[in-house]
């Protein structure tokens, strides 16, 4: 009885683990995504403080998400542009709304200039939205 009772709990923790198994998707692609908006909650900060800026983009349902960020310092000037990746799930109607966040620490006294990728115009020029930071 005992055996029978140790080979249950083990079919039962088998098909547990393979439930729990997620072979739902896998990524297909990578591509930069437009950045619908920023929350800079102050235009002004001490140095040697950090300052969570917070990035949004629209994905759509299912099939999308956020990938990563391109974060990059010249200079004054930090220039963002954010990645989405899509996989082989089918997309379902409507889109939502994710943010990524953004750690801004700076090292030096001055005024930083951000430049958030907002995807191309007609032309195939990019398109900024530009904000700024004084750090004193």
């Amino acid at each position: 009885m005992k055996g029978f009772i140790k080979i249950s709990f083990a079919v039962l923790g088998l098909v547990f683990l393979q439930s729990c198994n997620n072979d739902a998707y896998e990524i297909t692609g990578v591509q930069a995504r437009k950045i619908d908006s920023v929350i800079i909650d102050q235009d002004t900060m001490t140095i040697f403080n950090m300052q969570p800026i917070k990035v949004f983009s629209t994905y759509n349902k299912e099939c999308e998400g956020f990938y990563g960020v391109d974060y990059i310092p010249q200079d004054s000037t930090r220039t963002v542009v954010n990645y989405a990746y899509k996989n082989n799930q089918t997309c379902q109607e409507g889109t939502y709304r994710a943010f990524n966040l953004i750690r801004f620490e700076p090292q030096k006294k001055g005024t930083y200039y951000f430049k958030f990728w907002q995807g191309k115009n007609a032309s195939g020029e990019n398109i900024w939205l530009e904000k700024q930071i004084v750090v004193e």
